[in-house]
C-alpha cells in the first residue's frame, strides 16, 4: 500500500448575520410569555359535523319531496321550505368550520417550539 497524501476540500460561504433591531427582553417575561402560549386551547369546532348533518337532512327532505306524493299542498310546501333551511344551514355551518380552521392553522405547540430553539441558542452561548 502506498502511502499518500489524502486531502478533501469543501467550500463553504458563511453568511454572516445581517444587523437588525431587536428588544432585549426579561427571562422571567419570556418565560411568562412562553406559558401563556402553551396555555392556549384549540376546541373541537362542531360546525362540520353540524354543517354535514344538516346537508344530510337536506337530502333526506329532498328525496321525500321528491317521491312523495302529498294530499295537501301545506305538506309539500313545509318539506321544500325544510330542504331549503337545512341546505343553507349546512352550507353556511361550512362555511364557518373552514374559516375557523384557517384561524387556528398555527398551534401553540409550534409557537413554544420555536420559542425553545430560539431560547437553546442563548443557553448555548452562557
Amino acid at each position: 500500500m502506498s502511502s499518500g497524501n489524502f486531502q478533501i476540500s469543501q467550500e463553504y460561504e458563511l453568511i454572516p448575520p445581517e444587523k437588525s433591531k431587536a428588544y432585549p427582553i426579561f427571562v422571567h417575561e419570556w418565560n411568562f410569555i412562553k406559558d401563556k402560549v402553551s396555555n392556549i386551547e384549540i376546541s373541537f369546532q362542531w360546525f362540520d359535523s353540524i354543517g354535514f348533518l344538516l346537508i344530510g337532512a337536506g337530502i333526506s327532505c329532498l328525496v321525500t319531496g321528491l317521491t312523495s306524493d302529498f294530499t295537501k299542498d301545506i305538506y309539500k310546501i313545509s318539506i321544500w321550505g325544510f330542504f331549503t333551511i337545512f341546505i343553507l344551514a349546512g352550507i353556511l355551518s361550512l362555511f364557518f368550520g373552514h374559516s375557523k380552521r384557517k384561524q387556528e392553522n398555527t398551534k401553540p405547540s409550534e409557537i413554544t417550539d420555536q420559542m425553545n430553539l430560539i431560547e437553546n441558542r442563548f443557553k448555548n452561548e452562557v
